[in-house]
């Protein structure tokens, strides 16, 4: 296939290279997710917090809302709460494939010798090996990135029905007072 041997060593290293950098690329991508998840549940639990504490003000009787608030605030705290728990399955160590154990790997080797007797050989099978985890890994961030656009649409919709919520309330005031 590759006849110069000083272009077999370029081309075996550059392709050892560009395989390991587009699996390191999948691993950071994984990091990155499972970082935006923590601050999304971050986020979810502060907004519920607070919308727990206003909803004690109303159970005590010290602040009266409308019927349709109080179900406004039901729909918010459903909402952030359904946001809460795909971020948390978001968290979840999700399986996938990765290399075979040590002793698996020198059975390998072993039984593939004659098939691994060139750097160009070695590369290939270093890839093949990589791109079986990197499929793996790949479509699990897959998942988890639609999982997390799930949970901010839920956060977005609930935020959206506050500031509505908010702006009635508002107008209310102004038009009582």
């Amino acid at each position: 296939m590759i006849d110069d041997a000083e272009n077999k060593e370029a081309l075996t290293s550059f392709l050892q290279k560009l395989v390991n950098d587009s699996y390191e690329a999948e691993l950071r991508r994984y990091s990155s997710l499972l970082a935006t998840s923590s601050r999304l549940l971050t986020c979810d639990s502060i907004i519920l917090v607070a919308l727990s504490s206003i909803a004690s003000l109303i159970v005590d009787g010290r602040v009266s809302i409308s019927r349709e608030a109080f179900i406004a605030c039901v729909c918010v705290a459903a909402l952030i709460g359904a946001s809460i728990l795909f971020s948390i399955i978001c968290q979840w160590r999700i399986g996938y494939k990765d290399l075979a154990s040590p002793g698996e790997q020198v059975k390998f080797v072993e039984k593939s010798w004659e098939k691994l007797s060139s750097d160009w050989n070695i590369a290939k099978s270093y890839s093949k090996t990589l791109d079986i985890m990197y499929k793996s890994v790949s479509s699990r961030n897959n998942k988890i990135s639609v999982l997390l656009r799930i949970s901010v649409a839920l956060l977005g919709a609930a935020l959206a029905i506050l500031l509505i919520l908010s702006l009635c309330m508002i107008n209310r005031a102004c038009a009582g007072a």
